[in-house]
């Protein structure tokens, strides 16, 4: 990658030994935070399903709910090829999973980091 003006030797340095991996990045978004009506909030680690984590990315005072899921690894890459209705889905069922219901997503959206051409992947660990 060509950064132009050239970064700072120390930042260079560090860069050169960053590597990234494979991440897709799932995006739900509610019209509320409906897991806080059960004084939910935070980060779901779940090492064994499909979905790694899953974090509250809701504005404390912000009416709308937003749910984040990251999938690394060979998980990554098995669920990268599916479109868009078949990843929306099996966040549907890890939410549900996760807290027992779910509620109506309003907006999905998913990012596949693996062929990003700006970032060539993203830091992760996982299978």
């Amino acid at each position: 990658m060509l950064i132009n003006p050239a970064l700072p030797e120390n930042y260079s340095s560090a860069l050169s030994t960053l590597q990234t991996g494979k991440v897709v990045k799932m995006i739900g978004i509610y019209q509320k935070p409906w897991w806080r009506e059960d004084n939910l909030s935070g980060t779901i680690t779940s090492p064994d399903s499909d979905i790694d984590f899953v974090i509250d990315s809701s504005h404390p005072n912000s009416p709308v709910g937003i749910l984040v899921a990251l999938v690394g690894g060979t998980r990554a890459e098995s669920i990268n090829p599916l479109n868009t209705i078949a990843k929306q889905e099996l966040f549907k069922s890890f939410v549900k999973t996760a807290f027992g219901r779910s509620e109506k997503i309003e907006e999905f959206y998913s990012h596949d980091w693996i062929s990003d051409p700006y970032s060539l992947g993203a830091i992760v660990t996982g299978k």
